[in-house]
């Protein structure tokens, strides 16, 4: 369940970034999406993408510990 929240959320999160670009930038959508997402060089945008990445591995191995710990109180 955790890790479903947390690609919700990221998914909002950039679709409504991405939409505010669109409006500002004069652009399309799904251009304005893509750059969002891309890594340029030089840019510290590694950073974010590494905590983003982090992030994710913990919902998953929370959301693992918690079916293993249901899964041994019902047997």
């Amino acid at each position: 369940m955790r890790v479903f929240i947390f690609i919700l959320l990221f998914l909002c999160t950039s679709t409504l970034t991405s939409v505010g670009d669109t409006y500002i930038y004069k652009s399309y959508l799904l251009k304005e999406y893509i750059h969002l997402l891309s890594i340029d060089k030089g840019t510290n945008e590694w950073m974010v993408t590494s905590f983003l990445l982090f992030g994710l591995l913990f919902a998953v191995v929370a959301d693992v510990k918690e079916k293993i710990k249901k899964n041994r109180k019902q047997s």
